[in-house]
């Protein structure tokens, strides 16, 4: 599937905000759209999203620029945080898979410390 760009202009009426309105968006980074080499700003599916997003946030829920500069950066903090916990997640499945061969290779008792492991994956899974 290619993408699809669009002008400022179709932007602009696709997303019912004038292109001064996205100009100001984009001096305040909350917008970057491609710039091709004659310097024309095209705009993806997703950027239409985010300037949906921002109208939203401003023209309904009130929110001024500088509040919509925060929660798009928390946004982004909460997605990278997600992404850490999910690795970290699988590097204790592997290391409780580890642990559990070792135990199965010594052939004790390995009862109370897989009931330990098996509890600490639980809680860190739960969401």
């Amino acid at each position: 599937m290619s993408k699809k760009y669009y002008s400022i202009g179709i932007a602009a009426e696709m997303v019912d905000l004038t292109q001064q309105t996205i100009r100001l968006y984009e001096s305040r980074d909350l917008i970057k759209p491609i710039r091709t080499k004659s310097n024309k700003r095209l705009f993806t599916d997703k950027d239409l999203e985010k300037l949906r997003s921002i109208k939203y946030l401003s023209q309904e829920l009130g929110v001024n620029l500088a509040g919509i500069e925060i929660i798009f950066r928390m946004k982004e903090q909460i997605a990278e945080l997600r992404m850490e916990r999910e690795q970290l997640i699988r590097i204790l499945f592997e290391a409780s898979q580890y642990l559990n061969n070792l135990l199965d290779d010594r052939k004790s008792d390995p009862a109370p410390v897989k009931s330990s492991l098996g509890s600490l994956l639980k809680l860190l899974v739960k969401e």
